[in-house]
C-alpha cells in the first residue's frame, strides 16, 4: 500500500497563479491604493483601512488594547474591491 503525502488542497484546484503579490507589512514603497488609521484615541484602540488595487482587496484591521495595556487584540475584515478570485492568509 503505498502512502502519498502533499498538501491539503489538491493542486487542480487551487489558484495560486492567481496571486499577484503576497504582502507581509505596509510600506509607503508597496504602491498600495491607500492605507490610513480612520480612528484612533493615540493609546487604546485604532480602526485602519488598507486598499490594495492589485490583490482586488480592501482591509479593515481594528486593535484593541486590553485594560491592563499588557496585551492587543485584532480583528481583521476583508471585501472584494471588484467581484472575481480572492484569496487571503493570515499568520502571527
Amino acid at each position: 500500500m503505498a502512502t502519498t503525502v502533499g498538501p491539503a488542497i489538491r493542486p487542480e484546484y487551487s489558484d495560486w497563479d492567481s496571486t499577484i503579490e503576497i504582502r507581509h507589512t505596509a510600506e509607503q514603497s508597496d504602491a498600495l491604493s491607500s492605507y490610513s488609521y480612520t480612528q484612533h484615541d493615540g493609546r487604546y484602540y485604532s480602526s485602519e483601512d488598507l486598499v490594495d488595487g492589485k490583490n482586488n482587496v480592501k482591509l479593515t484591521v481594528g486593535w484593541l488594547k486590553s485594560e491592563d495595556g499588557s496585551d492587543w487584540s485584532v480583528r481583521i475584515e476583508g471585501d472584494a474591491i471588484d467581484l472575481g478570485t480572492l484569496s487571503f492568509a493570515e499568520y502571527l
